[in-house]
């Protein structure tokens, strides 16, 4: 039963995101909430080059990443984006 939960759930954030909706850029979703591409990256599990790649659109983001990204973007709206990924502290 839980499977069937959260895969109807994936499955309505897909047709959400697939709709008559714009599509999601990553770098405007980055700078909209003023992080760097290694913050972003270590959010999505990713290298930094990986997000460098997906900006460009060298490798567009896909499945897993493209649902995160859905995910941070909806977090941005509610204003809670941050708490997903907090900022590192600084090493001494």
């Amino acid at each position: 039963m839980r499977f069937a939960l959260d895969r109807k759930y994936v499955i309505c954030i897909l047709h959400d995101m697939t709709g008559a909706n714009a599509p999601l850029s990553m770098k405007a979703l980055r700078k909209r909430l003023n992080w760097n591409q290694k913050r972003l990256a270590r959010f999505l599990g990713v290298n930094q080059s990986t997000v460098s790649n997906m900006e460009r659109a060298d490798n567009p983001p896909k499945g897993a990443i493209l649902i995160s990204l859905q995910v941070l973007s909806d977090a941005a709206d509610a204003g809670t984006a941050d708490a997903l990924c907090p900022e590192l502290e600084a090493a001494e």
